[in-house]
């Protein structure tokens, strides 16, 4: 039994002593805390921002908005993806938000004409379609 202390004790030992050389370093070392991407840094609020909302219809899968959500977010341009409150992969609204300086509207499109099966201009959701009868 007293051995199976001591080498418990020693274990604990060998732990704390870790964690303070950990702290004396300020935990530098290569495998302590996830890194940061380069590609997620602040943009400061006066970057021009520009939307586009559409009516896109996905290929068919369990977990289709992830999918383009992921292939779209590798633009450098794309800044936010917001889909509306439906389920499924067929007539989804999705506004999208990005940077013209990086990524032009023409570019943008295209690259979601290739992510979807179907893509459709789509009425502004803030808009109410009486407001835009004269």
């Amino acid at each position: 039994m007293k051995a199976l202390l001591r080498s418990v004790a020693r274990g604990v030992g060998i732990v704390a002593a870790l964690g303070l050389v950990a702290c004396q370093t300020g935990g530098s070392g290569a495998a302590v805390g996830p890194k940061t991407s380069s590609r997620d840094v602040y943009v400061p609020a006066d970057v021009a921002r520009s939307e586009v909302v559409l009516r896109v219809s996905l290929p068919p899968a369990a977990d289709c908005e992830e999918r383009f959500d992921l292939e779209l977010y590798r633009e450098r341009g794309v800044d936010l993806i917001d889909w509306d409150a439906r389920s499924g992969c067929s007539g989804r609204g999705v506004d999208i938000t990005y940077f013209p300086e990086r990524l032009p509207e023409p570019r943008l499109l295209e690259r979601v004409r290739e992510l979807a099966t179907d893509v459709a201009p789509a009425p502004r959701p803030d808009v109410a379609p009486e407001a835009k009868k004269p």
